[in-house]
């Protein structure tokens, strides 16, 4: 999938599938990722104020952050909440990736940029973890060391 475009009066639409490896948000939920087109605007509003290459970044690099996060976890420390992140080389940041479970969905609830030094503070806290999966064992977020905490600031690179 390229860069995801939305109208208003558009159905939500399916913007990626789940490795089968990664556990859900919430026991109801499925590994079908809807958008909204509310969410869609909102994450269109965020980082076009922000850069509107960062506006690129995450609406180009979505699915493949859903399809093949290299982190995972809850940044929120919310049960229903899941935040997948990943980096490709040829760009100036990561894209995190931050879903909700709403009536058995799951949806997007925002996305950002994400460089790898908020990264690291992240894996510090364990608030994200690595992807690595030893065979037939699914990955769990690990739990958030405050509950409250935000996705914290959104700085490029190292």
């Amino acid at each position: 999938m390229g860069m995801i475009e939305m109208k208003p009066d558009d159905p939500p639409v399916l913007v990626g599938v789940l490795p089968s490896h990664i556990e859900l948000p919430c026991l109801d939920g499925t590994w079908r990722v809807l958008l909204s087109y509310r969410t869609f605007e909102h994450i269109c509003t965020r980082r076009e104020n922000e850069c509107p290459e960062h506006l690129a970044l995450v609406l180009s690099r979505m699915s493949s952050v859903l399809a093949e996060p290299s982190h995972v976890g809850r940044l929120s420390g919310e049960p229903h909440k899941l935040d997948l992140w990943a980096w490709h080389p040829d760009d100036v940041a990561g894209v995190l990736v931050s879903l909700k479970c709403l009536s058995g969905e799951t949806w997007v609830n925002t996305a950002f940029p994400l460089g790898r030094k908020t990264l690291r503070k992240h894996v510090s806290a364990h608030r994200l973890q690595l992807v690595g999966v030893p065979e037939g064992r699914k990955v769990t977020a690990a739990p958030c060391s405050s509950p409250g905490a935000a996705a914290g600031s959104k700085e490029m690179g190292e």
